[in-house]
């Protein structure tokens, strides 16, 4: 089912102007043996998908239910840094978040698409088909990828200059055919721990677990 998805969006960013490649985005300097934005010029690095499992098994061992939460407020931070430096370059919002989602598939993230107000980011829908962060997960009840729903929420808090209500709505880990975050406009605080912007996580991860419960029972 998840190839299906897969194929669904390659074939919508292909009629949006042909799909994009590797070195589009990234440059291997052999001599020195880093890797650039090339956008930014600034330097990048590539984390496993097997050490990021690792990592992320970690975190929930040591911090146990505040584990999701530490992924969630990582990715937030990495993608409130990133957000900013590609706003250097890039002022326009709907070209920004487009660049943004093509470079994230670039990194390995998957196939990412993002449909809804790009101009204000007033309500908008981010799928993720293949997602790296549900690779090789155990089936679960609720939505595991939350360094993903982190960074989309310091991505677009940035980008649109307001708080945004994050929350994942369906996941591969669940079954799902892909990865499916929503993202509202919202009057949230930014990352305190006791926060609606740091409980929207874990308050969506129950509703969203017993929606999916509920539609299989019909």
């Amino acid at each position: 089912m998840f190839r299906t998805k897969c194929t669904e969006l390659r074939a919508e960013k292909s009629s949006l102007g042909g799909l994009p490649k590797l070195t589009d985005f990234y440059r291997l300097d052999y001599r020195t043996g880093a890797v650039f934005n090339e956008v930014t010029e600034g330097r990048v690095q590539l984390v496993p998908a097997g050490t990021w499992k690792v990592l992320r098994a970690r975190l929930f061992l040591d911090f146990e239910e505040r584990g999701p939460l530490a992924m969630f407020e990582i990715g937030f931070t990495l993608g409130s840094s990133f957000a900013d430096e590609m706003m250097t370059h890039i002022s326009d919002p709907v070209v920004l978040v487009r660049r943004l989602t093509d470079m994230a598939a670039a990194a390995g993230w998957g196939i990412l698409s993002v449909v809804g107000d790009l101009q204000y980011g007033s309500q908008l829908t981010i799928t993720a088909a293949n997602c790296v962060f549900c690779e090789s997960q155990d089936m679960s009840t609720s939505p595991q990828c939350d360094f993903l729903v982190g960074s989309i929420k310091g991505i677009l808090d940035r980008i649109y200059g307001a708080p945004h209500k994050v929350w994942e709505e369906s996941c591969a880990a669940m079954g799902d055919s892909a990865c499916q975050t929503i993202a509202e406009e919202g009057a949230e605080e930014l990352m305190s721990s006791d926060s609606p912007a740091s409980r929207s996580l874990a308050d969506a991860r129950p509703r969203v677990a017993q929606a999916k419960s509920e539609s299989h029972l019909r």
